[in-house]
């Protein structure tokens, strides 16, 4: 069952990438080496709780040094999820050597007009398509950039004829001096499919949230804290790791990366509680 676990953490690894896509903040890294897992010391700190593990934060965890063997220890006694690119050749050795019901989501992220331009569009096609004939959770997911709104039709039908279920996620950032995902207009939002109440879950000032108290945000240097704006540390991914006995309200009006929407799950075990503090 892969959803067994009772902590959560989202791992900004410090990875690097093989994109170079115009959205991303974080490119032209691909002249140095993504650190490796330090997988004995990681194991050692995450005794005591079954975790699920997501590696994320703009790099490449296919690229991550022995990625595939840390994931093998992991699985062993944790869960993971990741959001990948699906272009790295060893999606297929990793398909067959974990264990399917160890992971709980494959966001495979669609940068669709980088792999158009690097000609890489049918490499993740094959590569979602093999993960989802073993079984494993994947999902297509495209950054609704602004100027993909008049194709955005077509790229959804054209996967679609593939077997392939394409869904669009607010972009965050800047474009022609336009702030997103507040710019979006009505045409936007319909050529996307985003809801028409979607800004609502990124507007969370004084909603409780279960960030610190089963969930967290590990920065590139391995601290972590409650999320990526609450910077109250609760530990160190390689060190001890110390959850709050309590969820937080939040002090932000605006959220980008809402933890309690990521895992609805843990949200829901700790709103039964009823236990929140408010932390500035």
């Amino acid at each position: 069952m892969n959803n067994a676990y009772d902590k959560w953490l989202l791992w900004d690894y410090d990875g690097i990438c093989n994109l170079e896509c115009e959205y991303c903040g974080q490119v032209n890294r691909s002249n140095r080496a993504s650190p490796p897992i330090y997988t004995s010391t990681l194991l050692k700190a995450l005794a005591g709780h079954v975790y699920r593990i997501h590696f994320a934060g703009g790099g490449e965890p296919f690229l991550i040094e022995d990625f595939i063997n840390a994931c093998k220890a992991i699985t062993a006694g944790h869960f993971i999820s990741m959001n990948t690119n699906l272009t790295i050749s060893k999606v297929g050795e990793f398909a067959e050597s974990i264990d399917p019901l160890r992971v709980v989501e494959i966001h495979a992220s669609l940068h669709y007009s980088e792999l158009v331009r690097r000609g890489l569009l049918e490499r993740y096609i094959v590569n979602f398509l093999l993960l989802k004939d073993r079984g494993f959770p994947v999902v297509a997911k495209c950054v609704a950039y602004p100027p993909l709104a008049p194709i955005a039709g077509q790229i959804k039908k054209s996967f679609k004829e593939r077997g392939i279920d394409v869904s669009f996620h607010a972009f965050n950032g800047l474009f022609e001096n336009r702030v997103y995902p507040q710019s979006y207009t009505r045409d936007d939002m319909k050529h996307f499919g985003l809801p028409g109440d979607f800004m609502e879950e990124l507007l969370n000032k004084g909603k409780p949230c279960n960030a610190g108290f089963n969930s967290g945000f590990v920065h590139k240097d391995g601290n972590i804290t409650y999320c990526k704006d609450i910077r109250k540390s609760i530990g160190h991914i390689y060190g001890k790791i110390r959850f709050e006995d309590t969820g937080v309200i939040c002090p932000y009006e605006y959220c980008d990366c809402p933890l309690k929407n990521f895992d609805a799950r843990l949200f829901g075990i700790t709103a039964e509680a009823r236990h929140f503090k408010t932390e500035e």
